[in-house]
């Protein structure tokens, strides 16, 4: 990563933040991860890639980190991804 030194810093210890949160809800639900919101539409693979090693290389257990995925939606993605639960039993049922 590159950039202002002060800003680069800032990241890393917000990556190392994150990857402790990720890692434990990987721990303890052992489902996929989407990073929404302003992080998720402003990460990139590289960025990404870095976050998945470090929740690796931060836990206990042996977990997926490449079940971390970024989201792309922007508005409500919330509310898009609630919508899923009966768009797609629906979308199903057209095939």
């Amino acid at each position: 990563m590159s950039g202002a030194p002060q800003a680069v810093r800032a990241w890393q210890r917000y990556e190392y933040h994150l990857a402790l949160l990720l890692g434990t809800l990987l721990a303890a639900f052992d489902c996929p991860v989407l990073l929404g919101g302003y992080i998720g539409t402003h990460m990139d693979e590289k960025m990404l890639d870095s976050l998945r090693q470090a929740v690796q290389e931060r836990s206990t257990f042996e977990l997926d980190a490449q079940s971390i995925r970024l989201c792309r939606q922007t508005a409500y993605p919330a509310a898009a991804g609630a919508a899923m639960l009966y768009i797609r039993p629906f979308l199903s049922e057209l095939a």
